[in-house]
């Protein structure tokens, strides 16, 4: 038996996934995510296919008509009812489980996307401050997954494991982007 929350939001995600597979996933990774992503930089996946899913979610996220604004939770509540067992059911979000996906799509997108020199500094020896326009060369040169799992692809396997050292892992690439990202 379900609180009224529990069973509103329960039938919110039933009717938005229920013919969806990666339903979970997408859930998970929009709950989970340290800092919102907009719709084009959260999955591979066509936006077209992903739409009419989150459009069925309104009700408890904000999904904005732009695909460069961030999808957000409205409330914590709903990002509790997920991650508890009892209430979900079978949409339950296991932490553990969807950090490390997050984890492994972020480094498998590094791995991809990184190559040296980004944002294409003409003299490799100047300070952030000293290049002119770092910020737009940064978001018109590194998108905002790549920029998103260069910043924080650390965070979740802090989640998956506490004594995982961070410092033992060494990526010179995602290096070169963290230090031009604010």
């Amino acid at each position: 038996m379900c609180s009224g929350l529990d069973g509103l939001y329960l039938d919110v995600v039933i009717s938005a996934f229920n013919s969806h597979s990666d339903g979970k996933l997408i859930l998970g990774i929009i709950t989970l995510l340290f800092d919102p992503l907009p719709i084009r930089d959260l999955l591979a996946k066509p936006i077209g296919e992903l739409r009419p899913h989150l459009h069925e979610l309104r009700s408890v996220l904000l999904v904005p008509d732009t695909l460069d604004e961030p999808i957000r939770v409205y409330h914590a509540s709903f990002r509790d009812f997920l991650m508890d067992p009892q209430p979900s059911s079978n949409h339950f979000i296991d932490q553990r489980r969807h950090h490390s996906s997050i984890t492994l799509f972020s480094l498998r997108l590094m791995t991809e996307e990184l190559r040296c020199n980004p944002c294409n500094i003409c003299d490799p020896s100047k300070l952030n401050s000293e290049v002119p326009d770092l910020n737009a060369m940064c978001k018109t040169s590194i998108g905002g997954a790549v920029q998103y799992a260069c910043r924080c692809w650390g965070c979740p396997s802090v989640q998956i494991n506490p004594r995982w050292d961070p410092s033992r892992s060494f990526i010179s690439f995602r290096l070169e982007v963290a230090a031009v990202l604010d």
